[in-house]
């Protein structure tokens, strides 16, 4: 939730399963930044990161 928003629900990750991949080890969630593809000096400073089962 960012700021009671939920930003992300109900994603089907199953096609990422050890059964459908043949040996993937697991899923993770988190947060990234990126330039696009250009070159920046730029940075991202992450503070919190908060997951919530919905």
């Amino acid at each position: 939730m960012l700021h009671g928003i939920c930003v992300a629900k109900e994603i089907d990750l199953s096609f990422l399963s050890t059964e459908i991949t043949g040996g993937f080890t697991g899923c993770t969630v988190g947060m990234y930044a990126s330039a696009n593809g250009t070159a920046s000096t730029n940075h991202a400073a992450f503070y919190w990161f908060a997951y919530q089962q919905v």
